[in-house]
């Protein structure tokens, strides 16, 4: 319970530097929203 507490309070797409040249993206499920997709286009441009 005190997990789903925190998490609903953070975005749901994070950006996190590993260092100057690399990044990693995590991405959870869609369930087949489109807008959500062209978001995290977006976002990780």
């Amino acid at each position: 319970h005190q997990a789903r507490v925190i998490l609903k309070t953070l975005p749901n797409v994070n950006h996190i530097n590993l260092t100057n040249l690399h990044h990693i993206f995590i991405i959870g499920d869609l369930h087949e929203q489109l807008p959500d997709l062209l978001h995290i286009f977006n976002v990780v441009d």
